[in-house]
């Protein structure tokens, strides 16, 4: 369960994290986010995340179409994602939601003099789509064929994840 998210430059309580209906973003959709993965390794005892700082250079290039001006950089970011995932305390994988939007209340056709806010937050996460299992179908439509990848034996998969974390691992370090 999220406990915390980082708002208003702070980590606060997550029921304290709210915006009013008069957000520029909730009623022009002028708001950019990222979706970051954090796996859980049991024999470490640790939380490594995926590249956080490619993600997060991806995520301020996002937000500068919409002229939002953050004060940060890949490394601050990843810094309060560190400081809030050790907040939260989770044992197990999980899901962290940057989100950057013009916070400003006011009815305007403008992405220009409108203040810009970040907030994010994490939840434990086990799959995120239903079919993780490296099955790759297309949709059933008039005159589509139907494609399916078999996902690699149960052994090679494990063997890919092995390397993969220890991969990430020498690149990020833990949590």
């Amino acid at each position: 369960m999220t406990r915390f998210a980082y708002f208003g430059s702070r980590i606060v309580p997550i029921e304290d994290a709210k915006v009013s209906v008069m957000t520029h973003a909730l009623n022009y959709g002028t708001a950019v986010f990222g979706g970051i993965r954090g796996y859980w390794n049991e024999e470490e005892g640790q939380l490594h995340v995926f590249r956080p700082l490619d993600h997060f250079k991806r995520f301020l290039q996002s937000a500068s179409l919409l002229r939002m001006e953050l004060d940060h950089t890949p490394q601050s970011l990843t810094d309060i994602v560190t400081e809030l995932l050790r907040t939260e305390g989770f044992r197990e994988n999980c899901y962290i939601r940057p989100l950057a939007y013009k916070s400003a209340l006011n009815i305007s056709v403008r992405l220009h003099e409108l203040e810009s806010a970040l907030t994010i937050f994490s939840l434990p996460f086990g799959s995120y789509t239903a079919n993780e299992t490296g099955r790759c179908t297309s949709p059933s439509r008039p005159g589509a064929a139907s494609t399916t990848t078999p996902s690699p034996p149960a052994a090679n998969r494990g063997r890919l994840r092995e390397l993969r974390v220890e991969q990430h691992r020498r690149a990020l370090g833990g949590l």
